[in-house]
């Protein structure tokens, strides 16, 4: 029963990620904005993955230092941080680690970042992962049956946040989200 779920919700979910990454192409993409805690929408992303991590050991540890409110769509954020967990569970190795981090910088922008162990990509490989349907080739390690929507429509949806994506994929780096300091509350 499990295997028919998992194998129906796969064309549901890129059926919707088609549909989200032509809608943010289109220029066409409202935020729903909100206050909320990114700590506890990244709680709640751990446990959507964590099943998957524990499959191969692979541990999280997570920092909050002094973030804890933002401006914006949550379940947006939700779904970035989704795809990039998703991602780090998929390409860090067995009894690999990842981290993630969310504080403040210098100019009071919210910097969220997700790093893993994994082995890394060269630049030309980053940049045909952000193309729509430019899936990497693959790792040595997965399985993927990846769409190549996920960094694409990651990178639309931090932008429509007025925000910035940086990957820097080399081991123990990873994906780095930058949010204006508009977006930023210093409390709850």
């Amino acid at each position: 029963m499990e295997s028919i779920q998992q194998s129906g919700s796969h064309p549901l979910q890129l059926i919707n990620d088609v549909l989200d990454v032509s809608v943010i192409e289109a220029s066409k993409f409202d935020l729903h904005d909100g206050q909320f805690d990114v700590e506890e929408v990244i709680e709640s992303v751990i446990q959507l993955v964590r099943q998957a991590a524990a499959v191969k050991e692979k541990t999280h540890t997570k920092s909050f230092n002094g973030l804890s409110l933002i401006s914006g769509d949550s379940l947006r954020i939700k779904q970035i941080f989704v795809i990039l967990l998703t991602n780090a569970v998929k390409f860090t190795p067995e009894r690999g680690t990842i981290q993630i981090s969310c504080h403040l910088d210098d100019q009071s922008r919210a910097v969220l970042s997700v790093s893993d162990t994994g082995m890394g990509r060269d630049q030309a490989t980053i940049e045909q992962a952000l193309e729509v349907f430019g899936r990497a080739e693959e790792h040595s390690l997965t399985n993927s049956d990846s769409t190549g929507l996920g960094l694409p429509l990651t990178r639309g949806l931090v932008q429509a946040h007025g925000g910035e994506l940086r990957i820097d994929s080399t081991p123990a780096t990873g994906v780095t989200i930058t949010l204006p300091a508009e977006r930023v509350f210093s409390g709850h």
